[in-house]
């Protein structure tokens, strides 16, 4: 009788890991990009303050529509890894 190529042993149990910071990010997805869009449109608003120069204003407006998408297209990008490659 030829043997065994795998023998039937017992796999060991291994736990099984968590990304909590995912999780994290996924239950406020939808408060990260508002609050990313907010911090950006202050920081152009302190640059304006700061330099005095008024176009500062309108760069922190675009960086904050932009910061926004981005952020938004990160977290659905990380909702659909989760939903399809990490384990429940």
């Amino acid at each position: 009788m030829p043997s065994d190529p795998m023998p039937s042993t017992p796999m060991q149990s291994y736990p099984m890991p968590s990304y909590p910071m995912i999780a994290l990010a996924l239950r406020l997805k939808h408060l990260i990009p508002p609050a990313v869009a907010v911090l950006l449109l202050l920081a152009g608003g302190w640059v304006m303050i700061r330099t005095g120069i008024p176009e500062m204003l309108l760069c922190g407006v675009i960086l904050a529509a932009v910061g926004y998408v981005v952020v938004r297209i990160s977290l659905e990008v990380i909702e659909v890894i989760s939903d399809t490659l990490l384990p429940r």
